[in-house]
């Protein structure tokens, strides 16, 4: 059933192609994994309940509070040690966008270009077309700053 997510985590090696063990009880239970991406700096990133989490020392700390704006995340990815986090509007609003700098944890607002809308409202085909060039490439950064 669409949206009932577990809070168990299993990792994946793309270098290796091996599954890892399974960390049970990982995320809080209905955690949607759209909200997750992992950091060039080896952390795995979080967006949950108005905050930026980072999973650090094998435990979820908060490092920023997401910008008042932001309502639901529809995509979040990260490079050269920024992350970027684009929401759900609400109804006849317009996506927000904000950039955080993972050194000094500040957000700045940024406009979406509207070429860009459309791709955002098919972000889980992206996401697959994103995976199946990651697993081919092993560039994730390549592959988001193109789109």
């Amino acid at each position: 059933m669409q949206g009932q997510f577990e809070s168990s985590a299993e990792p994946f090696d793309a270098s290796t192609w091996q599954w890892g063990p399974v960390h049970e009880n990982f995320f809080e239970v209905g955690t949607c994994p759209g909200a997750c991406v992992s950091g060039e700096d080896g952390f795995l990133y979080m967006c949950r309940a108005g905050e930026l989490a980072a999973f650090k020392d094998a435990t979820w700390k908060v490092v920023a509070s997401l910008p008042n704006e932001v309502n639901e995340i529809t995509y979040v990815v990260t490079w050269q040690g920024k992350l970027l986090v684009i929401d759900t509007p609400r109804f006849g609003e317009p996506h927000t966008a904000y950039v955080l700098d993972t050194k000094p944890y500040t957000w700045t607002k940024m406009a979406i270009p509207k070429a860009l809308l459309r791709a955002l409202k098919c972000k889980f085909l992206l996401c697959i077309v994103l995976l199946n060039n990651v697993l081919l490439s092993s560039s994730l950064r390549e592959c988001t700053v193109y789109i």
